[in-house]
């Protein structure tokens, strides 16, 4: 997903100065983007893209290896706390359990701020379980429809929060 800079914005509004944790950073564009803005960043991947070769981001003329410094899993787990926000965008679906437990793993810490950005229950992002554990024990405080949707998909940038 390519963000807009309204989009941006509405992030690190969201953020308010906390430390925005994003696993499936990929390359890290959006972290990179975040962080130009002021946003503390701190981005993970199951395949860190500068680790060692990587067959999902192969060296391209004209295109960064990387846009943001991003850490393997095992340094995701260090950086959650309850003072973070959650990032995910576009995390992977159709039976993949990564946004699920990154969910389940960020609540156990104490987390209560998660930036989704993909589409709804049943589409390509997420698992079924990420969506139950949200309708179970999260609100949605605020979205962003209007920059994040590509013309044929129904994606968005969702804002939720964990009531205390």
């Amino acid at each position: 997903a390519v963000p807009s800079p309204e989009t941006l914005d509405w992030v690190q509004a969201f953020a308010g100065g906390r430390t925005v944790v994003e696993l499936g950073a990929g390359r890290g564009y959006w972290a990179r983007l975040l962080a130009e803005r002021g946003v503390v960043v701190r981005a993970f991947d199951s395949a860190p893209p500068d680790a060692t070769v990587n067959a999902s981001f192969p060296m391209v003329a004209g295109q960064p290896d990387v846009w943001f410094p991003v850490g393997g899993l095992d340094g995701f787990a260090a950086a959650l706390s309850e003072d973070a926000v959650l990032f995910l965008c576009w995390p992977p679906g159709w039976g993949d359990a990564m946004a699920s437990q990154a969910l389940e793993l960020f609540e156990s810490r104490g987390g209560r701020r998660l930036v989704y950005v993909g589409e709804p229950k049943g589409g390509k992002t997420g698992d079924d379980a990420f969506f139950d554990r949200l309708s179970d024990g999260w609100v949605v405080q605020s979205r962003d429809e209007r920059f994040v949707s590509w013309w044929n998909l129904t994606d968005a940038a969702q804002a939720w929060v964990r009531p205390e």
